[in-house]
């Protein structure tokens, strides 16, 4: 692939650029985990997926690490902060995880992936909420 991206699959795209991410994003990272560490017990760091959705919908999330485990489908009603995970995906359902991450980015989060065993507090999830 030389120039023009359309022909690649994000497989490949997503291998493509990680090398080229990955010193800044390794940084980052670092620092978001230092910053992490330090909240540890003041109510600001979670694991937990019904929380982290929801903070990630008002815009609470500052940092979301995200492991490599596979991700939990479902439904979240915001306006209820109502979540269903489902064991396998069902109609009307979304990647709870990717909807996370959505939310994360759109409003100014930063998002790391990482192996589950790196994660902060363990599981597949972790969040430093702004607030």
């Amino acid at each position: 692939m030389v120039g023009n991206p359309e022909p690649s699959s994000d497989e490949e795209l997503v291998a493509r650029a990680r090398p080229l991410l990955q010193p800044a994003d390794a940084g980052e990272r670092r620092r978001a985990l230092d910053r992490f560490e330090r909240q540890a017990g003041t109510g600001r760091t979670t694991n937990e997926l019904q929380t982290i959705v929801a903070a990630a919908h008002e815009g609470r999330v500052d940092a979301l690490f995200v492991g490599d485990a596979p991700h939990p489908f479902g439904t979240f009603q915001p306006d209820l902060g109502r979540m269903e995970v489902h064991p396998a995906s069902e109609a009307g359902d979304e990647d709870l995880v990717d909807a996370a991450i959505f939310h994360t980015l759109r409003t100014g989060g930063h998002v790391f992936a990482m192996e589950d065993t790196s994660l902060p507090l363990g599981g597949g999830l972790a969040a430093l909420l702004r607030y």
